[in-house]
């Protein structure tokens, strides 16, 4: 094979992948108007924990993607908006070939983005989907992968406490972030000058420690891992 013609065939396997990935899944058609609307948690430009709602609205259209936001979101949201919408289909059954999805976020605060809200969105969506309500009390933080798992993000600790301090019961994480690395404070030797103590040898030795019994303690909230938007959505709409 040669050069031009490999370039050619790596040039349709990608189109094919977009296409595959873009194209409405099977089901039933959606019609109509819906919106569904979940709690958000996001870390702003200074590191600070803020919190919000994703909504995501449905109309009749030509099945396109929009995102609107307030304050700014930067560009990688768009691309959890795809996603989000392309597994809510495949969890619903429900196809949004002509319908259009806008996700409009409320945030406290400047700018926030990456795409940990993808988790919530795929929430929203598929709520809207099914004509669901989601509870206020929970939340979720998490990037959202085509196969529905919930990916891992950062700020989790931040995020979790803002999360309880804006009432919320359930924190959902992604699978593996449940724990957090705090430093203990080790005295290694004390040093005395003429029978005072005159300085310390200080160590910060990190260890592992539970988000859940942070949080409870602090708050009354819970802390849970998932791995599924399929499950999560089942179990906050059951």
């Amino acid at each position: 094979m040669s050069y031009r013609e490999q370039v050619t065939a790596i040039i349709a396997g990608f189109a094919i992948v977009v296409l595959l990935f873009t194209l409405p899944t099977g089901g039933d058609i959606f019609n109509g108007a819906s919106e569904a609307s979940t709690p958000v948690v996001a870390v702003n430009e200074s590191g600070e924990g803020v919190t919000g709602t994703v909504t995501a609205s449905l109309e009749p259209g030509t099945g396109e993607t929009f995102v609107e936001t307030s304050p700014f979101i930067r560009a990688d949201t768009q691309v959890s908006a795809e996603i989000s919408r392309s597994v809510a289909q495949e969890m619903t059954g429900k196809s949004l070939r002509s319908t259009d999805v806008t996700y409009s976020f409320d945030i406290e605060g400047g700018l926030v983005g990456g795409r940990s809200a993808g988790a919530a969105m795929t929430l929203a969506t598929a709520a809207a989907l099914d004509g669901e309500k989601l509870p206020e009390d929970i939340a979720v933080t998490g990037t959202i992968r085509p196969d529905g798992r919930v990916g891992r993000v950062g700020g989790v600790l931040e995020k979790a406490y803002t999360a309880g301090e804006n009432g919320i019961d359930t924190f959902y994480v992604p699978e593996g972030q449940g724990n957090t690395t705090m430093y203990r404070r080790v005295v290694e030797k004390n040093v005395f000058y003429l029978g005072v103590l005159a300085t310390q040898d200080v160590e910060y030795r990190p260890f592992q420690m539970s988000l859940d019994n942070i949080t409870q303690e602090k708050y009354g909230m819970d802390i849970r891992e998932v791995y599924s938007i399929k499950n999560l959505y089942k179990s906050v709409t059951d």
